[in-house]
């Protein structure tokens, strides 16, 4: 009874405040604690053929992306996908003789990185804050420019990052679940049970305790208790990837596993472009389907204030994807939906038609009344959801200062020196940061009027949120885009001079939202660079030789989504239709 409360007394320590600096190990001695057990500098990593896969799957997933986020406003991550996909693609490649040798663990890890960046981070800002620009202005922005705009912003992110990453993963050891479990899905689908990955937990008082408590167990001869220790919490063997947190969800936990969850891929992706072939491939089939929707729901469905349902735009969506994104969603958040879609399409929107402050049942006059509501939900609770990370807040603020310590540190042994030159060199974030601010800024005060010193200002705004934003990204696996894109709307509303607004209101308007933009896109790019430098930690893999991956993610993904939105959103009227309603636009314009 006794060892299980000591054991209890162990895990409950686990989650205690950070400590002090006098009471953590220092940081160089973390640093090498990780070089010394967990880097595998001999295998194979950065290749050609990582970096195209990555740019392959990236594109695709990228378009995905844009559609998703142009009808929803949502975006899904897509590391654990190309991983999955990845694995499945070279595995048929070998079968049938197109490659020699089977990637390794750590160039699959490169391959996300490159997807990611590709697939997701590039794509954001366009469905969001470009469109509701379009929708401000009425115009788009000439191609040139808006390439530059996306380009530059995500090297600053990615740069931003640089000092971020040393201190939030090699030091404090942030969870990032994220980043666990695309690192665990790839020791499942890889085999890989010889290395040990880097799984410690952030360094904390409660840590130090029990480390001690450890080692005087094990000279007392009590050994039983380490291991007790070690495993309580953890969950079957069957239901996890081997080694994996018992608070990480792993969604492939073998390689067999994972080639049934490559198949399933297939043949949903299949599925889905069946249907969407179906529905708008052919017009005939198309008019069918409309004519059988009429007649389903214009005339039986219930009738609203002697309307029919219909008629305020409630009805079924004839695609998979809201299905899917559903089920990607959880019963929680798709219930939460459910009910702000009744509240608002089946009793709101009806009654102010019915008492006349709606004028047209045309959807872009409907939504252009129940924007305001909508708007002012989200806008509240991103700003409330901040505020309740006030402790990771003051944890990133606080620890601020030691993002650079070690650049002023002039002692160095030699092994540490053999690990600076597998990290990220602060020249690359110096270097990053100038060209990725001296882009933004350019294009922001030639596209958008934005006076020079509020781009600097945006810029420095956005090191700093990005700081807050990473911290919780980590602790928390959210990153709080959305808040603080309105953190940065509310600044800059209040410094606008007042003969700016009277002169210039349009100007003013996309100064305001430019200026989210960049503190939204740059916090964006920089979390998930840290989700993929901590699957590359967990693995055990070179940071610069991954950081390189994920900033060549960067060229392609600008060059697929740019004209592909292009494309899809010719013109501002194609915004707020049936067809493209993005909400992440609509509420920030």
């Amino acid at each position: 009874m006794a060892r299980l409360e000591r054991t209890r007394d162990i895990r409950e320590e686990r989650t205690a405040p950070m400590v002090k600096d006098r009471e953590r190990p220092a940081p160089e001695e973390l640093e090498l604690e990780w070089y010394r057990k967990h880097y595998r500098g001999r295998m194979v990593q950065l290749t050609w053929r990582a970096v195209l896969m990555g740019a392959g799957l990236g594109a695709i997933l990228s378009l995905t992306n844009i559609y998703v986020g142009l009808k929803t406003g949502w975006g899904f991550g897509v590391a654990i996908t190309a991983c999955v996909l990845s694995f499945a693609i070279w595995k048929t490649l070998r079968k049938i003789g197109l490659a020699k040798t089977d990637m390794t663990v750590l160039e699959n890890n490169a391959m996300q990185s490159t997807a990611s960046s590709a697939g997701y981070s590039t794509g954001g800002t366009l469905v969001s804050a470009i469109s509701a620009y379009l929708l401000v202005t009425g115009e788009h922005l000439p191609y040139g420019l808006l390439t530059a705009w996306i380009f530059f912003l995500a090297v600053l992110g990615v740069t931003l990052a640089i000092p971020m990453k040393r201190q939030m993963i090699n030091v404090e050891r942030l969870r990032f679940p994220s980043g666990i479990a695309a690192a665990m899905t790839l020791r499942s689908l890889h085999a890989d049970t010889q290395h040990s990955p880097a799984l410690e937990g952030p360094v904390s008082e409660a840590a130090a305790r029990e480390e001690a408590a450890r080692e005087a167990a094990e000279k007392e001869g009590a050994k039983a208790l380490a291991r007790e220790g070690a495993t309580a919490g953890e969950t079957k063997p069957e239901d996890k990837a081997p080694g994996a947190p018992a608070d990480v969800e792993v969604t492939v936990s073998s390689a067999e596993e994972g080639e049934k969850s490559a198949r399933s891929l297939f043949i949903a992706g299949g599925i889905g472009a069946l249907v969407a072939f179906l529905r708008d491939g052919f017009e005939m089939l198309r008019e069918v389907g409309a004519t059988a929707r009429e007649i389903v729901v214009l005339h039986a469905a219930y009738p609203l204030f002697g309307k029919n349902a219909f008629q305020y735009t409630v009805g079924a969506e004839g695609s998979l994807l809201l299905v899917a994104g559903g089920a990607l969603m959880g019963i929680r958040v798709a219930t939460s939906v459910l009910l702000g879609a009744i509240l608002c399409w089946g009793i709101l929107v009806p009654r102010m038609h019915h008492m006349g402050v709606i004028e047209s049942l045309e959807y872009r006059t409907m939504v252009s009344w129940s924007l305001w509501g909508g708007a002012s939900c989200m806008v509240t609770s991103g700003l409330l959801a901040f505020a309740f990370q006030w402790r990771a807040v003051g944890r990133a603020l606080s620890g601020l200062t030691n993002l650079f310590a070690r650049a002023t540190s002039e002692k160095r042994s030699p092994e540490l020196l053999e690990m600076e030159k597998i990290e990220v060199p602060p020249t690359w974030f110096a270097g990053g940061g100038l060209v990725g601010t001296i882009g933004v800024v350019a294009v922001a005060h030639l596209a958008f009027g934005m006076p020079i010193w509020m781009g600097v200002l945006a810029v420095v705004m956005s090191f700093f949120l990005a700081l807050v934003a990473c911290r919780v990204c980590g602790e928390t696996d959210t990153t709080p885009v959305g808040a603080m894109g309105k953190v940065t709307q509310l600044m800059y509303g209040a410094i606008t001079p007042p003969s700016m607004r009277a002169s210039a209101p349009l100007q003013t308007q996309s100064i305001n939202l430019m200026a989210a933009c960049i503190t939204a896109g740059v916090a964006d790019s920089a979390s998930d660079l840290l989700i993929d430098l901590k699957s590359g930690y967990v693995l055990g893999a070179n940071p610069r030789k991954q950081f390189l991956a994920q900033f060549s993610g960067i060229f392609i993904g600008t060059a697929v989504t740019i004209p592909v939105f292009y494309v899809l959103v010719p013109d501002a009227a194609s915004l707020g239709t049936n067809h493209w309603q993005p909400p992440a636009a609509m509420s920030c314009a």
